[in-house]
């Protein structure tokens, strides 16, 4: 985790993926640089019954899923 984070300080971009289908999710600490950081939700296509309210709350993140590429482009 902490070399995670040093190298996470020194990135141009931090990209941060929480698992949509877990029963809650793991947001970002407060050691990453917020002005690089893009926060997504993965696994839309197995999100079954939950949206965009339900997973990231009022925040309007983008719902991806690398399994079939939706969101992606």
């Amino acid at each position: 985790i902490e070399r995670a984070e040093r190298e996470a300080a020194g990135a141009d971009v931090v990209v941060w993926l929480m698992d949509g289908t877990a029963p809650r999710l793991e947001w970002p600490t407060e050691s990453l640089p917020r002005s690089r950081l893009i926060v997504a939700i993965n696994k839309s296509d197995a999100m079954a019954g939950r949206g965009p309210g339900q997973a990231g709350g009022a925040l309007p993140l983008p719902l991806i899923s690398c399994r079939t590429g939706a969101g992606l482009t």
